[in-house]
């Protein structure tokens, strides 16, 4: 008897290629499979050509949205069971998206808000998210955290921002290199944390590449692992 397929998911990606290829990885690293036909599907729309989602944010050039919703209907039609797109930035224009077509799509915002929950369950923390300045004007994710009385929220200052805009401009130019590891640590030596209920989200994919580091007095939750997460339990599912 033919084993029965799993669900597909379709992912939007170009944003940047170095993100979703960073995805790719982990999705396949988040189970070891010993037959790689047991690995679940994906259909990857690497689309380079998406207009920049800073631009459309600060500037008010040209929106994503309609290249984002071209790309869900087209892996709509090929068959995908849902969709993710690995770009936290994007998800400005998740409901335009979900809008048109006839799938879920996941959220990566509600993905960090469950796994926190499960994390750290009725703990006071410090939340401090890292991520795009076009995330960080948006508010993507105090939107969402602000629902929780546990969460208080922590916006970083402009001497930080700054430094993780540089690291990443960086991995997007010339994916990970070993010395911004040791950037990324001093990153979190200048904020000082005061004690260990402190979690910081890796909310941007290019920040992926730092999720297991060992900090003594937080913890990392990278947005890219737990829609990857997300993503394959989705898929297991018959």
């Amino acid at each position: 008897m033919a084993k029965k397929q799993s669900k597909m998911v379709g992912i939007i990606g170009g944003m940047g290629p170095h993100a979703s290829n960073r995805f790719m990885e982990i999705f396949y690293n988040y189970k070891n499979q010993a037959i790689e036909s047991n690995y679940p599907r994906l259909i990857l729309d690497s689309n380079t050509q998406i207009p920049s989602r800073v631009k459309a944010i600060f500037t008010k050039s040209k929106s994503p949205a309609s290249a984002m919703i071209d790309s869900a209907k087209k892996l709509q039609q090929f068959g995908c069971d849902a969709i993710a797109i690995p770009c936290n930035t994007a998800h400005a224009w998740h409901a335009d998206i979900e809008k048109k077509i006839q799938i879920p799509v996941f959220n990566i915002i509600d993905c960090v808000y469950d796994e926190i929950k499960a994390k750290l369950p009725n703990k006071l923390i410090n939340v401090y998210i890292f991520g795009t300045q076009a995330t960080q004007k948006l508010r993507l994710y105090e939107s969402k955290l602000n629902k929780n009385k546990n969460l208080n929220i922590h916006i970083v200052n402009k001497n930080i921002q700054s430094k993780i805009d540089k690291i990443i401009f960086l991995i997007k130019k010339n994916n990970l290199q070993k010395q911004y590891i040791s950037k990324f640590k001093k990153i979190i030596s200048l904020m000082k944390l005061q004690n260990k209920n402190n979690v910081i989200i890796l909310g941007c994919t290019e920040l992926s590449y730092f999720k297991d580091i060992s900090l003594s007095n937080c913890t990392l939750i990278d947005s890219s692992f737990v829609l990857a997460k997300k993503t394959y339990h989705f898929c297991e599912k018959k």
